[in-house]
């Protein structure tokens, strides 16, 4: 059920259904990283909107793959991208 907080057990992994993206659990119930994220999950986590993740798609400052019809973006590809982003100067 979309909205509710029930866990399933998939496997030896547990996840936590949201509206969110899910977060994945081990067995003992640590959290686990995603390896790769959807559009939306991936504008959420940098901070960024859907126009604004696309145009750094589209100029080639971010790499997404394939998996059928979904666009994932790595978790590796959107840290390099926010190590490539300039630093802020301290006022």
């Amino acid at each position: 059920m979309l909205g509710t907080s029930a866990t399933s057990l998939r496997g030896k992994a547990m996840v936590q259904k949201t509206k969110k993206a899910p977060m994945l659990y081990d067995a003992r119930g640590h959290e686990i990283e995603p390896l790769a994220v959807g559009i939306s999950e991936a504008g959420r986590l940098i901070g960024i909107g859907r126009s604004s993740l696309y145009r750094e798609l589209c100029a080639g400052r971010l790499q997404a793959i394939k998996a059928g019809k979904r666009t994932l973006l790595t978790m590796a590809s959107l840290r390099a991208w926010l190590a490539s982003l300039p630093k802020s100067k301290a006022a």
